[in-house]
């Protein structure tokens, strides 16, 4: 089945579709979690940027639908990340996104990791406020939303 995807092109006309139209987002983290670990189907997943739309998910400003799969969509990410052949380059990608100190929390806490884009921290490792937040949530909300125009066109 990831083959299929991966080898089809299909993973593409995935991403299309649930960039366009809404209330596929649970239908696309579904997938991706139970494909994540398929070297290929990671590979397309990482040429259209679809890990990009799974952190929006997951700290909960990908639309409406997006809102109530933080965990399921962090847990995606996860098991992107931690895929044998193109995880590295999977979490170089979040490297550009998120501080080092909540990078490891994702790789390997995914509650933690929720629950620290929720609160404030300051320690060594990482400053986290309510404004790193809200500044990760623009940032994730106009990358999208490029993509979906992208993906419209």
């Amino acid at each position: 089945c990831a083959l299929a995807l991966a080898r089809g092109g299909y993973v593409p006309r995935l991403w299309r579709a649930a960039r366009a139209v809404g209330g596929l987002a649970r239908g696309v983290v579904e997938i991706v979690e139970a494909l994540g670990g398929v070297s290929e189907f990671v590979a397309e997943v990482r040429k259209v940027s679809g890990w990009l739309d799974l952190l929006a998910m997951a700290v909960a400003c990908w639309w409406e639908e997006g809102v109530g799969i933080e965990a399921e969509a962090a847990t995606a990410l996860q098991g992107l990340a931690k895929e044998a052949m193109h995880g590295k380059g999977v979490t170089g990608d979040l490297r550009r996104w998120l501080p080092p100190g909540l990078l490891p929390l994702l790789l390997s806490d995914v509650d933690g990791f929720l629950a620290q884009l929720e609160g404030e921290y300051r320690g060594p490792e990482l400053v986290w406020s309510k404004g790193c937040r809200l500044e990760l949530e623009e940032a994730l909300q106009a990358a999208v939303s490029d993509m979906c125009a992208a993906s419209k066109e």
